[in-house]
């Protein structure tokens, strides 16, 4: 699954993008964050250079109006619709979702079955409801003028996003 928690709006970039793999015979999860400002690349076929903004900003499709369907390269010849139709190819907006997919797949080389993307509000508000989030953390640490101690910590909903870079969960 493709986890990813956007900003205010939906189309703001991208707070936090990770990759995670459930082992049902282990009973286990492992998650791979990636950093949303992870370069795609500018010749990738993304309208964007940075991982983190592609779900805010789909790559525009070709569109043929007539038929009302998206065109591939080869169905195309300066700007018409090859197949006896004639219409203008249309750029219509794309899918945040299947570009988001596919620069991971383009990336990692990680298939991706599925995807939940939410507002930071409304992560907040799960990590609340669950009753916290439990890491455990190396050594003490301080983020943002709160202080970590060595150990297993619960985290609640407004508890720093920082805090998450380079633990281990419980």
């Amino acid at each position: 699954y493709l986890l990813g928690v956007t900003g205010d709006k939906t189309t703001d970039r991208l707070d936090m993008l990770a990759v995670m793999c459930y082992n049902r015979k282990k009973n286990s999860m492992s998650v791979l964050q990636i950093p949303v400002s992870t370069y795609v690349g500018k010749d990738t076929g993304f309208a964007v250079s940075a991982v983190g903004d592609v779900w805010g900003n789909p790559q525009p499709v070709p569109f043929c109006s007539a038929h009302r369907i998206k065109l591939s390269a080869d169905q195309m010849a300066d700007g018409i619709h090859k197949d006896n139709c004639g219409a203008k190819v249309e750029y219509r907006t794309g899918s945040s979702s299947e570009d988001l997919i596919r620069v991971i797949n383009q990336q990692y080389g990680l298939p991706i079955d599925n995807y939940l993307l939410i507002p930071r509000a409304g992560f907040i508000q799960l990590i609340d409801e669950l009753g916290g989030l439990d890491i455990k953390l190396e050594k003490k640490t301080t983020l943002s003028g709160t202080t970590y101690e060595a150990g297993v910590n619960t985290l609640h909903g407004k508890a720093p996003t920082t805090i998450m870079a380079g633990i281990n969960p419980v």
